[in-house]
């Protein structure tokens, strides 16, 4: 969905995916690679904390592994001044009652299991000014597709518990 105005580099992704890379694909991303001068992984990491926020339009950066993306996220997250504010992802059910004792089970063994969320961390820290990342298809029509990235605009929370009742962010313009 994000790459529909661009059907070469959608097909750049797609060759990616399955990791049948042809020549120019490879040019390509060569011409989009950051080199870094730094030898640490600290003084790397603030290169490209520094390009991204250089960088006139949101970007997104393809990284090996989840760890990086992690540590990436986390040191531009620690760059925005605003106080942190943490979500804990709460499961819902609803489903037909002899089913709920099943579908509770597999919540209950599931606490702290990132895996078994589909990748989707149950605990996460955000910021006014942050940007997300959407990681389901929701909506196509209004955009809200996986890899849409949105900013965090503001928060309410209940003022006696403190808990999180709403999130707005700011889409892209589609």
């Amino acid at each position: 969905m994000r790459q529909q105005g661009d059907g070469s580099y959608r097909e750049l992704l797609s060759r990616i995916r399955v990791g049948l890379l042809i020549p120019s694909d490879c040019d390509i991303l060569e011409k989009r690679k950051i080199s870094f001068k730094g030898e640490s992984f600290e003084t790397r990491l603030n290169e490209l904390c520094d390009f991204i926020n250089n960088f006139s339009s949101d970007i997104v950066c393809l990284l090996p592994n989840n760890h990086m993306c992690d540590q990436l996220n986390a040191a531009m997250l620690n760059r925005i001044t605003s106080k942190e504010i943490f979500l804990i992802a709460e499961d819902t059910i609803d489903c037909i009652s002899y089913m709920k004792k099943k579908v509770e089970k597999v919540l209950s063994n599931n606490d702290d299991d990132d895996t078994k969320t589909a990748g989707l961390s149950r605990r996460i820290t955000i910021k006014i000014g942050a940007k997300v990342m959407i990681r389901r298809n929701i909506d196509a029509s209004l955009g809200l597709v996986n890899g849409t990235i949105a900013t965090v605009i503001s928060v309410s929370q209940d003022k006696n518990t403190d808990y999180i009742e709403k999130v707005k962010v700011r889409l892209p313009s589609i």
